[in-house]
């Protein structure tokens, strides 16, 4: 049940961003450096209302198989096997969940303008009930 949740939840969030995001891109369509500062509040600030909830998150953005951080919003690196970046590319959206170093990450994720937008990567250790 809490694993359905956390699914669900970042799934919504998911959502949300996306919306957030075509709003922006709309409103910011001649001004590239003021969306891209909008993104960056947008993503830290949806960062620190799951973080007051206890889910750990980092966001990152999806182009050619691989994994992207996205600039002033990402903690840091996180190893995602290339064949992950692969899979989302080509089931466009949902929740996925896969091992990386003993520590398996639930990945929610969307499609934004042939690119996929992870705004949430919730960790959680394999002695974690699922």
């Amino acid at each position: 049940m809490i694993v359905t949740q956390m699914e669900a939840r970042l799934d919504s969030e998911t959502d949300k961003i996306i919306e957030k995001i075509s709003l922006m891109k709309f409103m910011f369509a001649a001004d590239e450096a003021t969306y891209q500062k909008r993104l960056e509040f947008e993503l830290v600030q949806q960062w620190e209302s799951l973080a007051q909830e206890g889910l750990t998150v980092q966001q990152f953005m999806v182009s050619d198989s691989a994994f992207h951080p996205i600039d002033n919003v990402a903690v840091g690196p996180i190893t995602i096997p290339k064949e992950v970046a692969s899979q989302l590319a080509a089931e466009r959206f949902g929740v996925l969940h896969f091992p990386v170093d003993g520590v398996i990450h639930t990945l929610a994720f969307t499609h934004f303008r042939s690119r996929t937008v992870l705004p949430a990567n919730q960790r959680r250790s394999r002695s974690d009930h699922w």
